[in-house]
């Protein structure tokens, strides 16, 4: 059975392995094989850009009638797929996505776009590159959140400005729960780094928020938010009142 198995899906075991000569001689008998999908609900393409197998890419985005947008099991695109991983590494893949006019504003059965993915993994090339493409910073999730308050909760101040400059992110923008990205920079515990002078992340959203008044919504959300100590130094000159909403 395993076996068979293997013969059925040996495209997409090709495809994660990066074995170019393999797959051009499956297409070769059966182009139609780049269009199957596997048992994960999976084609060869999803295999190739979560491998990061460059060389596959470039082969199965020249087959006839590719689509660039097709999701898989979980909802989620070769582009995606290429902004999640790590180091920027999926950056030349979604180059080639890019020119096979890949949408870079479809959103994910949980409502992100490749913006939130990027963000999340603090891949700041990849970020510009997809704001340069005009892949929206103001598409909030089903969570109601922006790519922006993800930013805070990684701490990534230079991926911060370019949602807020460059994808004309709202900052004050609040999620479900209420909360923004100050609050996410909160809850995640970056605050506690400012005792060791990691005031970065924090000052600059104070400066972007200018005179706050805030409401948190969720019981769930208040004791996240308030498991973290108050910080203390003389540099954070302003008053944060906080209007707890039950």
């Amino acid at each position: 059975m395993e076996s068979d198995r293997k013969d059925k899906f040996a495209i997409h075991e090709a495809a994660r392995e990066g074995n170019v000569q393999t797959i051009e001689s499956l297409l070769s008998a059966n182009p139609r094989l780049a269009r199957t999908k596997d048992d994960d609900d999976r084609l060869p393409i999803h295999w190739a850009v979560s491998y990061n197998r460059l060389p596959v890419v470039e082969l199965l985005v020249s087959q006839k009638n590719f689509d660039p947008d097709v999701e898989d099991g979980s909802g989620w695109t070769p582009l995606m797929i290429a902004a999640s991983l790590r180091d920027a590494e999926g950056d030349p893949i979604i180059e080639q996505l890019l020119q096979k006019e890949a949408d870079v504003n479809v959103k994910s059965t949980s409502g992100q776009n490749a913006l939130h993915f990027a963000t999340s993994k603090i891949n700041i090339t990849t970020v510009r590159l997809l704001l340069t493409n005009k892949c929206s910073a103001r598409v909030k999730d089903k969570r109601g959140q922006l790519p922006l308050h993800r930013a805070a909760a990684v701490g990534s101040v230079p991926i911060m400005k370019m949602l807020l400059e460059e994808g004309k992110s709202p900052v004050n923008a609040t999620d479900m729960d209420g909360l923004t990205a100050l609050h996410h920079a909160v809850a995640e515990g970056l605050i506690r780094g400012t005792r060791r002078g990691n005031w970065r992340l924090i000052w600059f959203l104070i400066r972007r928020c200018g005179s706050i008044s805030w409401q948190i919504k969720r019981e769930t959300a208040r004791k996240k938010l308030f498991r973290y100590p108050r910080p203390q130094g003389p540099r954070l000159n302003c008053s944060i009142k906080f209007l707890i909403r039950n």
